[in-house]
C-alpha cells in the first residue's frame, strides 16, 4: 500500500508541477514579466522541468527587460558564473547597477565581488552599459 500511495502521490505533484508550468509559460509568453521571470527560476532549478541554465538565462531577460530587479540580480549572477551563457562580468555588472537602483541590496554584494575581478576601464564601461539600458527603458541593452 505505502508503494502504490508514493506512486500516486508522485502522479499527482507530476500533474500539478506540469499544470503549473503550462499556465506559467502561457503567461509567460504573453508578457507577464513575472510568469517570465517563475519559468526563469523553474528552469534554473529544474523545478517541475528539466533543469535548463540556457532556458533560465532566456525567461530572465525578458523578465529583466521588462523591469524585474529579481531577474535582473540573477541574470547577473548567471553572467558572473558563466552559468547558462558565456561568463561577462561587465554584463554582471550592468545587470547588478540596474537591480541595485532600483532597490535590490543583493546586487551591490555581486558589483563589489566583480569590480575586484575588473579593470578601472571594464567597470567604467559596465556603468555606461547599465545607464545606457536603463534610460532606454531596456531596449539597448547590449
Amino acid at each position: 500500500m505505502r508503494i502504490l500511495t508514493a506512486v500516486v502521490i508522485s502522479l499527482l505533484a507530476t500533474s500539478v508541477w506540469s499544470q503549473d508550468f503550462e499556465e506559467t509559460l502561457r503567461l509567460a509568453q504573453d508578457g507577464d514579466a513575472s510568469a517570465q521571470y517563475s519559468l526563469g527560476v523553474m528552469y534554473h532549478d529544474g523545478d517541475g522541468v528539466t533543469e535548463n541554465a540556457s532556458a533560465a538565462v532566456k525567461w530572465y531577460r525578458k523578465a529583466a527587460e521588462q523591469g524585474d530587479t529579481r531577474a535582473q540580480f540573477w541574470l547577473g549572477l548567471m553572467y558572473d558564473d558563466g552559468e547558462g551563457i558565456t561568463q561577462n562580468y561587465r554584463r554582471a555588472h550592468m545587470w547588478w547597477n540596474i537591480a541595485r537602483l532600483q532597490g535590490d541590496q543583493r546586487a551591490q554584494q555581486g558589483i563589489r565581488r566583480v569590480e575586484d575581478l575588473m579593470t578601472p576601464d571594464d567597470v567604467s564601461a559596465a556603468q555606461k552599459m547599465a545607464t545606457r539600458c536603463f534610460e532606454s527603458n531596456y531596449t539597448d541593452c547590449d
